[in-house]
């Protein structure tokens, strides 16, 4: 399994500049990073240099938009844009979040099956485009979207084609949703494309639970991971240490040291 670290998690450096970020994810040593701004109107070149500087690769792009809220047209040109960044610098994991909105409505989609079966006809035009060009569209099962439960991803996989759409399997945000994490990769390893590694202290779960700042550096709280990367078996995509913020008294770089010494003790082939 390849390592990345999510910029999300210095949430807590507002007066440090991006670069400070990338230059702690690369010394800690990780490989990959996610959560870089990106200006697509720029030549891929320059954010590759740029990453290649600090001995860093982008491990996902995330897909710019709600897809209950966007058009065929915009969607694929959307996933096209995606597509000729991501071959240009070397990234072949796109992550689209699926919430229950179009930007207007708000806690609406998700109520009867035809939204999910309209959801999975946009998602498979987006995974399509990408395919074909050797790309990869995943879906994070992010909580209070339609992907929260197993019942609905189950429904979002069985709508798409299993070529074109897989999933961004996110630990905590299983748990969070109300999920047995271990039966969750059970259930969807051959989907199971990409990975965001968080910890959380309890098995609490539900909305309000997800705002009291339960997530934790790998190895601080209840998730058994080895148990989660043995079902995973010989998995060799990128596993992104995304913790959505900072918690532990602000301090990024100790969570980040923490969660990849974590990594390498529990699986040696890290």
């Amino acid at each position: 399994m390849k390592q990345a670290y999510h910029l999300i998690n210095f949430g807590v450096w507002k007066d440090r500049s991006e670069d400070d970020k990338l230059n702690a994810v690369g010394k800690v040593g990780y490989t990959g990073v996610e959560g870089i701004s990106i200006d697509y109107a720029a030549e891929p070149a320059k954010l590759k240099d740029r990453l290649d500087s600090f001995g860093l690769k982008l491990a996902a792009q995330a897909f710019p938009c709600m897809p209950m809220g966007t058009d065929d047209r915009k969607l694929s040109e959307l996933a096209q844009q995606q597509l000729e960044f991501g071959k240009a610098i070397g990234c072949d994991i796109t992550i689209g979040m699926v919430p229950r909105s179009d930007g207007d409505k708000i806690h609406y989609y998700g109520t009867t099956l035809d939204h999910y079966q309209e959801l999975a006809r946009r998602l498979n035009l987006a995974g399509r485009i990408l395919a074909d060009g050797g790309c990869k569209l995943v879906i994070h099962n992010h909580i209070d979207h339609m992907s929260e439960s197993v019942e609905e991803m189950d429904i979002l996989m069985n709508e798409t084609k299993d070529d074109l759409v897989g999933i961004c399997f996110d630990t905590a945000h299983a748990v969070c949703g109300g999920n047995d994490p271990l039966a969750y990769v059970s259930r969807f390893k051959s989907r199971i494309w990409h990975l965001h590694l968080k910890d959380t202290k309890n098995l609490l779960h539900g909305r309000p639970y997800f705002f009291k700042n339960g997530f934790l550096p790998l190895g601080e709280g209840v998730i058994d991971f080895s148990q989660i990367m043995a079902v995973l078996g010989d998995y060799r995509g990128w596993g992104t240490v995304e913790l959505d913020s900072t918690f532990s008294c602000g301090d990024p770089e100790r969570e980040a040291a923490t969660s990849l010494a974590y990594l390498r003790k529990k699986f040696k082939q890290i």
